[in-house]
């Protein structure tokens, strides 16, 4: 059985609410890494970009904005870029076979960003110890094939290539070797901003006091932010209603 099917890509990109743009990424600590990654990609002077940074700091967000502006970008060049979940990989049974079709598949494009490489990386040293080797020999190969034919990766994960704990430290060199880029969390303040300019490219207002009831009631954790933003979007939408503290207070049980 194959890993995967050629006829279609790969793995699909995380769904994602505002179609992951880079105008679409908020928080003033963090608008180094757009400007950066932009230009990493319209220039290709460089091979890899390595993104690094806690939960909830936007990782899969740039990644696949990453994709779409490089396709964009280089679309009369017919280049094309691919995201890929590293995490897909977890519970599944490698061999040499498998991950050599993998290779083989990520190399037609011009761009591959690979998602959470810790996790995949700590479950295989937890659980399939003897296949760590082979995934990084799969990432070092990787790695070598975009650099010599003047291809880009782009790898985030929540730890620093020096704190993955690399068995083959050529790895850890190829991927030191390329541009670091820390994320940081949102503070409140951006948080706020960010909920309510998502809210309004959703078409839809949110009051300061109505998104500043949320980031209490809620316990500013960004992700449930999000799927809170969803929820009461949907709730709006179906009554028709504007979005107050009694409403928010009504849909989501508060």
């Amino acid at each position: 059985m194959n890993l995967y099917n050629t006829g279609r890509q790969l793995f699909l990109p995380v769904q994602t609410r505002l179609e992951e743009r880079f105008e679409h990424y908020l928080g003033e600590a963090n608008t180094q890494a757009v400007d950066t990654l932009k230009n990493f990609i319209e220039q290709q002077q460089e091979t890899l970009v390595f993104l690094t940074g806690p939960e909830a700091t936007g990782k899969t967000h740039l990644l696949s904005a990453s994709v779409h502006y490089f396709e964009s970008f280089h679309q009369s060049e017919h280049l094309e870029a691919n995201y890929f979940s590293l995490s897909e990989l977890i519970n599944v049974s490698l061999d040499q076979e498998k991950l050599s079709e993998l290779s083989s598949f990520l190399e037609n494009f011009d761009l591959v960003a690979l998602d959470n490489l810790d996790s995949w990386l700590n479950w295989l040293s937890e659980n399939d110890h003897d296949s760590v080797y082979l995934a990084e020999k799969f990432l070092f190969g990787l790695f070598n094939f975009s650099k010599e034919q003047g291809k880009q990766l782009l790898i985030a994960s929540r730890t620093v290539p020096s704190r993955l704990g690399l068995e083959l430290k050529d790895l850890q060199s190829r991927l030191s070797s390329g541009l670091l880029l820390t994320l940081t969390k949102l503070d409140d303040h951006e948080k706020d901003q960010l909920i309510r300019a998502m809210a309004k490219l959703k078409g839809f207002m949110l009051d300061d006091d109505v998104s500043g009831y949320i980031l209490k009631r809620c316990g500013r954790d960004l992700p449930n932010l999000l799927q809170i933003l969803d929820k009461l979007d949907q709730a709006s939408l179906i009554e028709k209603r504007k979005l107050t503290i009694p409403f928010v207070k009504k849909t989501l049980n508060w």
